[in-house]
């Protein structure tokens, strides 16, 4: 089934994101609750989710637990349902950062991250499906990263699991086409939040996590399939994945060297 000629309005929705509390999770929290939607937002910080409730009481509900737990996401599930009976839309944004130290490779770091980037991920799909299966507008977002289009230096555990979440949904999109399903990965650049601020390099057309939302939004309501911002960036991004291996690796060796610390990354934190 192709939606690119439907419209999908981002108003009176049943919806439900992780890491709404901070960064684009929390900037998406804002514009949808501007826009008139019954939200429900799966993260950490109690003391957050509070607050949002007490800001938005008739329209936000908060889900204290951890992606990474199924049977908690499970929970969380069932309170949507008993209180809505459905799921309009869901955002899977929760995610985090570390970066590699060759010196010092951990095999946990890796585990930390997709278990939070991807599995956590997972979580809260398996945990959604069945609400989104009884709507009528059946879509689900996933905040990846142009870090999944070509491999940064000390992004190996990061790149990879937005690789993964990338490739998750992309497949998804095709067997669940069937049941009128939209699927849509997100691939910002660089965009300013609490996690991007630990970063120690540059971090060329940054943008305000407010941009950042407003531009998930749009895309969502346009039912496309790829939203990537900002354009030249992500554009150029990608067009170096795309290269014959050895040119591609010449022009990481150049960025990393040029970087000296780092990686080129985006993320959000439940």
């Amino acid at each position: 089934m192709s939606h690119s000629s439907k419209k999908f309005h981002c108003e009176n929705r049943i919806i439900w994101i992780s890491g709404g509390t901070k960064g684009i999770g929390a900037a998406l929290v804002a514009e949808l609750v501007a826009k008139g939607n019954t939200l429900y937002i799966t993260a950490r910080s109690k003391d957050a989710l509070n607050a949002l409730e007490a800001s938005h009481p008739n329209q936000v509900t908060g889900l204290v637990g951890d992606i990474t737990d199924l049977t908690t996401m499970k929970q969380h599930a069932q309170i949507i349902q008993e209180q809505q009976g459905k799921l309009d839309l869901l955002i899977l944004n929760a995610g985090t950062a570390e970066y590699l130290d060759t010196n010092k490779f951990d095999s946990q770091l890796f585990k930390r991250v997709m278990d939070v980037n991807f599995l956590g991920s997972m979580h809260h799909l398996e945990a959604a499906l069945p609400l989104l299966r009884l709507s009528q507008t059946r879509t689900i977002v996933g905040i990846g990263s142009c870090a999944a289009y070509t491999p940064f230096s000390r992004a190996e555990a990061y790149g990879a699991s937005k690789a993964a979440l990338h490739y998750c949904l992309n497949s998804l999109r095709v067997d669940l086409a069937d049941e009128g399903f939209h699927v849509c990965v997100v691939a910002p650049g660089f965009v300013k939040t609490p996690l991007t601020d630990k970063n120690d390099f540059p971090m060329p057309m940054l943008l305000s996590a407010d941009v950042a939302a407003q531009k998930i939004i749009e895309g969502i309501e346009r039912q496309k399939q790829q939203v990537r911002f900002p354009t030249v960036f992500t554009g150029f991004i990608g067009l170096i994945g795309g290269l014959p291996s050895q040119m591609r690796h010449n022009i990481m060796l150049k960025f990393r060297k040029n970087s000296e610390n780092g990686t080129q990354t985006d993320g959000d934190s439940a």
